[in-house]
């Protein structure tokens, strides 16, 4: 466990929340709207600072400076984030809405922003400011003001379905994950694919008509990854992501998303190990009570500990978002709870 409190204000359509207690595994759950997601954007953001934003802005898609506004709780001008670590390090950021830089307008006429429609957001940690600029038309140019600071709480990595698609090509993943986790992380993937495709023997670039393309390589056959089913492609990035990172936060919105049940048996059990093994917090959203059932399953087969895992049940009533906590041993408890959520 590496974040141990969160704490917003004005953030989306969050007035105000204090969410403290998180453990190694967190699972928010909740009807639609209720603050699942503004829970793993605000970390993010809080963790990677302007370069979290600016995946943030743009997430849930595109439509003008108006996204810009929808960051904000109705008729605030600043977001307020702060986490606490276990460690009891804090972290703090500031978000206002600011008028931009006279001397600034030239840098960003040079770099293609339409400087007569453009939204300037600053966001202010410590004696560091940056000043983030969107133009109408979604580019974005941040500028630092000050010294960045290297040491943080921990590092982040955003795990959703166009993350998985704007990470980069699945050639650059695979390098990271040899490069950084080395052959024992490309091993174990394999081995979790093997799990359900006993023919899988191996992932790796093959040249072909000049240019490396990553590929299943199965016991008869390879197959490049841009042509198997997005199920699988989805399955197989999320599995690279999630097992290169140490010590690190990983957030998760929705991975059931596109994925047969056989499938997601993968990416819970990698959600699992990378807790386990990684040494990783993770928090995870989802609309999906067969995906919470398979992580339970999974976490009691790892032999996790009752704290090691909490189920979040997300609560938001005019702006203030509370949750209930559900720990592993009150998870059938929480299913039942969660069915009327989800289902009815």
């Amino acid at each position: 466990m590496i974040i141990k409190d969160l704490r917003l204000r004005n953030f989306r359509g969050i007035k105000e929340a204090d969410l403290k207690g998180f453990t190694g595994i967190n699972i928010f759950v909740g009807r639609n709207g209720s603050g699942k997601s503004s829970v793993l954007e605000s970390l993010y953001t809080i963790l990677t600072k302007d370069e979290g934003l600016k995946y943030v802005v743009k997430r849930r898609g595109w439509f003008g400076l108006a996204s810009i506004d929808s960051l904000f709780y109705t008729n605030s001008n600043d977001i307020y984030i702060s986490v606490v670590a276990v460690d009891g390090k804090k972290e703090e950021v500031i978000i206002t809405i600011a008028t931009p830089f006279s001397r600034d307008i030239e840098l960003l006429r040079s770099r293609g922003l339409d400087v007569d429609n453009i939204y300037a957001l600053e966001l202010s940690s410590g004696t560091t400011k940056t000043t983030l600029y969107v133009d109408g038309e979604g580019r974005i140019l941040s500028i630092l003001r000050g010294i960045r600071r290297n040491e943080g709480v921990c590092d982040a990595y955003f795990v959703d379905w166009n993350q998985v698609y704007e990470y980069g090509t699945p050639e650059n993943i695979y390098s990271d994950v040899v490069s950084l986790g080395g052959e024992g992380v490309k091993e174990f993937i394999v081995k979790v694919l093997r799990e359900l495709y006993s023919e899988v023997r191996d992932i790796e670039p093959l040249k072909i008509r000049d240019r490396w393309i990553l590929h299943l390589v199965l016991t008869d056959k390879s197959i490049p990854y841009y042509v198997v089913g997005d199920g699988i492609r989805y399955v197989l990035i999320s599995l690279m992501m999630l097992s290169v990172p140490k010590n690190s936060a990983l957030l998760l919105e929705e991975p059931e998303l596109h994925t047969h049940s056989s499938l997601l048996r993968l990416t819970t059990n990698a959600i699992v190990r990378a807790y386990k093994e990684r040494d990783n917090q993770l928090f995870i959203s989802t609309h999906s009570l067969e995906f919470i059932d398979m992580v339970i399953d999974e976490a009691k087969k790892a032999g996790l500990r009752n704290e090691d895992l909490i189920i979040h049940r997300t609560i938001l009533r005019n702006g203030i978002l509370s949750t209930e906590k559900y720990a592993l041993d009150e998870a059938e408890e929480a299913l039942r709870k969660l069915r009327w959520d989800l289902r009815g």
